[in-house]
């Protein structure tokens, strides 16, 4: 059996031509969340970080996971700067770390008519947001529990409320189409 990753076609007696979308078979089957530019760079990738103990952290960015030798690096430069290791620990996360973005987001619902909750408004939040940050915000700002609120951009739920809106790949679609509505879902 085929998976997303291999480029074997996925054959079956309701999928003769597959890939290919219009019944051609020319296509191989494409991978999922790949292809466009914002999964690109490595701290976007939309896969929860599993440590060397085996462990999944429910983040998906980059923590501090080193190697024996960048460890013991770690707790020289320490010993010479006489510091506590977690001060450089701190100082490596950080530097990974990207720049915040803020992004301006036009907020409306298809489970309400404009009057019950303000008509369409701008939100700003930065890009490193959480979904689940995002559905406060909203909340806050409309009268609506944030448990109850289902939130979509592009065509795309949100329902990952530990992923970002930079991971969601919000911030690159809204870069280029700031006017694109960030939804209340019935």
């Amino acid at each position: 059996m085929p998976t997303y990753r291999s480029t074997e076609r996925a054959f079956s007696r309701y999928n003769e031509n597959p890939g290919s979308g219009l019944g051609s078979g020319e296509c191989p089957t494409a991978p999922p969340n790949t292809g466009y530019d914002f999964y690109a760079e490595e701290d976007e990738r939309c896969v929860p970080v599993v440590t060397r103990s085996g462990a999944v952290s429910s983040e998906y960015r980059t923590m501090y996971d080193p190697t024996r030798d960048e460890y013991l690096r770690d707790v020289e430069k320490a010993k010479e700067r006489g510091v506590p290791i977690g001060t450089v620990i701190e100082e490596r996360v950080a530097a990974n770390v990207r720049p915040r973005k803020m992004l301006r987001l036009l907020v409306t619902s298809r489970l309400h008519v404009d009057a019950e909750y303000g008509g369409p408004f701008w939100i700003d939040v930065a890009d490193d947001a959480r979904i689940s940050e995002v559905k406060k915000l909203i909340g806050e700002r409309v009268n609506i529990l944030p448990g109850i609120i289902r939130l979509a951009y592009a065509g795309k739920k949100l329902d990952d409320h530990a992923k970002t809106l930079a991971q969601s790949g919000v911030r690159y679609w809204n870069e280029k189409f700031e006017s694109w509505p960030l939804t209340i879902l019935r």
